[in-house]
Order: structure tokens, then sequence, then C-alpha cells
């Protein structure tokens, strides 16, 4: 790693020796022992032990503009213990806000990260191969759920672990306190984190949040009294609580109205509801040629979409923040965890700061996040390999024997270089 004052240099590196092996297969069991629980919040921010949440990824989109929009993601097994997944369980709004289904060429999820802006040994980045989004209705924000299959194996260690799931249609516990996780705003329009932070929620009773569309599909989890919540940035990212001494996703970060707001608890898929239909989704997924998008059908969905469901809008006298792109999207968009309800009318604010100065309205951002991370470009893979003398240093500390590629990247007044050295020794 090379850093001056005028560019800055990270690596990380691909090998192709002997896959590692976690041995007995757990999920939902970290490697580093986690933080209490009962300190901290993501709106507000205190960091996560780093590793202690192995199963959160980052999930990038590639926008218009050359930025990408941020969400959470947390690595999930299917079938037989192995020692590594290829699956990630995100929120349906990070893939699409509209009925149009992007090219898996724009999303890339990121593992074994904990501080996003500085180079860890343990972060890699790997592109989707696939995906299946539930039977997902951007207006009502329903069935806001879909799984991702990436285009390689992430293989279990102290770094990288999958979440455990729950049984089908297992009840979630009232008054439990469980943990949501996530790199997003710190404070309503704020900016995203680049540590991993961590916020204890209560899971509340149903028929407590008037902006629960279903008790079927979604619950809400929080503190009546404001002041924790999960925020723009966070959507996708998992809600994780104890079961057995392990570490079981019952919510995935939905929506909700602004972020840690009095009387407006954070609004979460309820991943019980959608055990079977995961099984079933990663089974298809892993017969699909790579590039396959598919949406569920209606049949797939756990309620009845066509009967009416509950209101969505608060209390009479307020008024809905509503979705605000990109940042918690008050509605869903990618990147940012929607603020509710979806009412067809504009957000009341946009991102300010860092993201986008218009909310997404089924169009993206006018602008690219421009105080958070660099802008990515092409890779470049070198004809002749002469090794930059940070790569060399860095290959050269291998044990012999080791084969595989180095991603370098350089960034220069805000633009990254990314070039990829392959070697063996």
């Amino acid at each position: 790693f090379q850093y001056t004052s005028m560019h800055e240099a990270w690596i990380l590196l691909f090998l192709s020796a002997a896959s590692p092996s976690l041995g007995a297969f757990e999920c939902g069991v970290p490697h580093f022992k986690p933080y209490s629980w009962t300190s901290g919040r993501i709106v507000g921010g205190t960091d996560v032990r780093p590793h202690s949440h192995p199963w959160q990824i980052q999930l990038l989109k590639s926008e218009i503009g050359g930025y990408n929009s941020l969400c959470g993601g947390s690595l999930v097994h299917f079938g037989k213990p192995s020692n590594g997944t290829r699956f990630v369980l995100t929120a349906a709004h990070c893939i699409t806000t509209s009925n149009m289904y992007p090219r898996t060429s724009r999303f890339t999820v990121v593992t074994g990260a904990h501080n996003m802006r500085m180079p860890e040994k343990e972060k890699k980045r790997i592109p989707v191969s696939s995906y299946y989004v539930q039977y997902w209705n951007p207006q009502k924000t329903t069935n806001d759920i879909a799984l991702l299959r990436l285009a390689e194996t992430v293989y279990y260690n102290e770094y990288t672990r999958p979440v455990c799931l729950p049984e089908p249609n297992e009840e979630l516990t009232p008054g439990d306190i469980c943990v949501v996780t996530g790199w997003g705003d710190t404070r309503e329009n704020g900016s995203t984190s680049d540590t991993l932070k961590q916020v204890d929620v209560k899971i509340m009773k149903p028929g407590t949040c008037a902006n629960v569309r279903s008790d079927v599909i979604t619950f809400c989890a929080g503190v009546m009294e404001g002041g924790k919540d999960s925020c723009q940035g966070d959507s996708g990212g998992p809600l994780v609580c104890k079961k057995k001494g392990k570490n079981v996703q019952f919510g995935v970060v939905s929506y909700g109205t602004g972020c840690a707001r009095k009387g407006y608890p954070g609004v979460y898929a309820k991943v019980p509801s959608y055990v079977t239909w995961l099984n079933k989704a990663a089974k298809e997924l892993e017969n699909s040629p790579e590039g396959t998008v598919k949406r569920a059908s209606k049949e797939d969905s756990p309620i009845d979409l066509s009967t009416p469901s509950k209101p969505t809008y608060p209390s009479a006298g307020s008024r809905p923040t509503y979705p605000s792109t990109g940042s918690r999207p008050t509605y869903p968009s990618a990147g940012s965890r929607p603020t509710y309800p979806y009412t067809g009318s504009r957000p009341t604010s946009p991102y300010t700061g860092s993201r986008p100065t218009s909310p997404y309205t089924g169009s993206r951002p006018t602008s690219p996040y421009t105080g958070s991370r660099p802008t990515p470009q092409k890779p470049v893979f070198p004809s002749n390999q002469k090794y930059p003398p940070a790569v060399q240093k860095y290959i050269d500390g291998l044990p012999s024997g080791t084969q595989g590629t180095v991603e370098y990247s350089v960034t220069e007044n805000g633009v990254t270089t990314v070039t990829y050295y392959h070697f063996s020794k």
C-alpha cells in the first residue's frame, strides 16, 4: 500500500492456491466476538468490532454518471454443508425501483470488508452472475427481497461466513433485541460511514407501526422514542437476532419514514415468510446460465396482492417524507433505504451533500456521489507485466508456489484506475 498527498493506491489479492476450509460448517457463528448489541447505532454511529459480522457485504450498483449506489446484503448458505457459498440476500429495491431489471454486469459485491476506504487484505470484489427478485411491487413496497448468485465462491474463513436463515414462517418475538448493520448514513440526510456500524433495535408488536403494509411479509423494529434506526445506504442489509447462540437473519432493511424519527421505527422484509421461496430460487439460479435475471410470479408471493392491504400512510396530519432517492431511498431506490410511503409524489428532500440532488422518480439521480468514493474506471490488464514496486513487494511476501491475480488501484484527482497483474511464483 502506497499513499502520497497526490494519489492513493491499494491492492486486492486473488489467489488460486488451495481453497481455504472452515472445517465444521456453522452458520451465524463469527470468529471475532461482536461488541455488546446494546451500544451504539447506525444513526449516530458506533463501529462494530472488525469482521464480527462476517456475513455482511456491500452491494455496488453502477449508475449513469460513473458512480455507484450503495446497499447492504448478507452471505447465506443453501443445501449441504460446504466450505463456501455463492449466494447473497438483499432487498429488491437495491436491484430495481421500477419494472425494469438491470443487467447483472452492473452489480458487484464486496466481501470481507470493514473499512471501505482502507486497504484490507480480506476485502474482495466479486461480480454478480445472476439474480432472482421476489414478486416485487415498487409502488407498494411489497416483497422487498432478492437473492443474488455470485460469479465465484466466497470461501469461509475468519472474515467471511454465512448468517443463519430462520425456519419457514418462524415467528418473531415482540420485545426481542436484535441488531442491524451497515455502512449507511449516520444521520438523516447525512453521509455514509466508511466503517461498518451497528444498531440494536427492538422487535415491535404487529399493528404498532402505521407504515407496515402487511404483518405477513414485513415488520417494524426500533424504538418509538426515536434515535435508533437504519438509514439510507443500509438497504438490503441484515437484521439479525440471537437464537440458541447463533445469529439468525429475520429481516432485510426495506424502508422507513426518515431516519430514527420519533414514532416511526424502520420497516423490514420478514425473512421467515420467504425461506421456502429462497430455497427454490437458489436451486433455479444454480442451474441457470450467467447473466440470468428472474422475477418471481405472483404465486410465489406469501400474500395475495390483489386484495387490499393495510394503509401505508402515517397518522393524519403528518406528511410522509416519502422516498427521497439515494438516501435511504425514501422509497426504494437502490443504494438506500426508502423513506417510505410510496405516494407517487416527490420526496420532500433529496440527498444533500455527496448524494444525488434529486430523488429516484423512475429515472436516476442527476449527479454522482462527489464526496464519497472514487469514480471507478474500466480495469486495465497490461500485456507487459512490469509490476509497480508496491505490487512486487506484495508478491515477494507470498509463499512459493502461489499463483493468482493482484488488483492494484490508483486514485488521482478523484479518478480511480484499476489494473490486474497475473503472477506465478
